[in-house]
């Protein structure tokens, strides 16, 4: 009792979730009014490695298990509104899961986290690409030019994008990356520069 006393409520709730008593954690924490934010995040993380886990070994078809997996996420981490998904999208890129990782990446609402985190790490041909379209694509949606410029410049040596989901994306994409190199990037960006900056788009 002397041992508990002594633990401050962080120090209680950290013990707890380091012996994966998540569900207690977050009951104390709702107890004390203390932000279960953190909470939250580590048992998603910690129920995504269980749960591909326990999937691997029960030779469960691999894209219902994402589903599943997505699913469970999703429910347990809207009970806590503003958190990112992007750790918990991260955490089953480490376990193996890239179609995983990016289904669980789509219910990030940041853009600009989404973005970083597509580009990140070291996938290479079609997983980059996909990366990239997906990453382009919410760039895109998010009417943020500085976002869409950085895709294109990192699209550069990557293979050619099957496509940006409608024309106006395109279009889109093409128009503020132009607003970008004419007011942020003049110096840099000659003509020569932009045909090439879009060189990426699909053609016919």
């Amino acid at each position: 009792m002397s041992q508990l006393n002594a633990l401050r409520p962080e120090g209680l709730l950290n013990r707890l979730m380091a012996q994966n008593h998540f569900r207690l954690a977050f009951e104390i924490a709702k107890a004390l009014g203390v932000r279960s934010d953190a909470i939250m995040l580590k048992w998603a993380k910690a129920k995504v490695r269980s749960m591909v886990a326990a999937d691997d070994r029960s030779g469960i078809d691999i894209a219902a298990s994402n589903e599943h997996i997505k699913a469970c996420v999703a429910k347990n981490m809207a009970q806590a509104k503003g958190l990112s998904y992007v750790e918990v999208a991260e955490t089953a890129k480490d376990c193996g899961r890239e179609e995983l990782f990016l289904s669980i990446l789509e219910l990030e609402p940041l853009a600009a986290k989404y973005v970083d985190a597509m580009l990140a790490g070291q996938a290479r041909g079609k997983d980059a690409a996909v990366r990239m379209e997906r990453a382009l694509m919410k760039a895109v949606d998010s009417n943020n030019a500085d976002l869409v410029f950085m895709c294109l410049i990192k699209s550069q040596g990557l293979p050619k994008f099957t496509t940006l989901g409608t024309p106006e994306r395109e279009e889109m994409a093409e128009a503020m990356a132009a607003v970008f190199l004419r007011h942020f990037a003049v110096s840099q960006a000659g003509s020569g520069n932009r045909q090439e900056f879009f060189a990426t788009r699909p053609q016919g």
